[in-house]
C-alpha cells in the first residue's frame, strides 16, 4: 500500500484532533479508525457531489425555511414532542 505525504498529512491531523478526546489502544485501531472516518468522508463528498449535479440540471429549488421549520415541528409532533 502506497501512502503519499498527504495521506500521511491527513493521518497526523486526525490523530491530534481525536486523541485529545481519546486513547487508542494501538496502531492498527488508530489506522482503522481513520480509514472508517476516510470512507465517511468520500461519501458525504459523493453525496454533495450528486446533490450539484441535480442542481445543476434544474432539479432543485431554493431552500424555504420557513417550510424546513414547520416539517420538523410536525414530525416532532407526531413523536409527541411540542415546544
Amino acid at each position: 500500500m502506497a501512502t503519499d505525504n498527504t495521506e500521511v498529512d491527513s493521518f497526523q491531523d486526525f490523530l491530534s484532533r481525536r486523541q485529545n478526546g481519546r486513547d487508542f489502544g494501538s496502531l492498527a485501531e488508530a489506522v482503522g479508525e481513520f480509514r472508517r472516518y476516510q470512507q465517511e468522508l468520500a461519501d458525504a463528498r459523493n453525496k454533495v457531489q450528486v446533490g450539484i449535479e441535480q442542481s445543476n440540471r434544474g432539479e432543485s429549488r431554493p431552500l424555504d425555511i420557513d417550510e424546513v421549520v414547520s416539517d420538523v415541528r410536525d414530525r416532532l409532533a407526531s413523536d409527541g414532542i411540542t415546544d
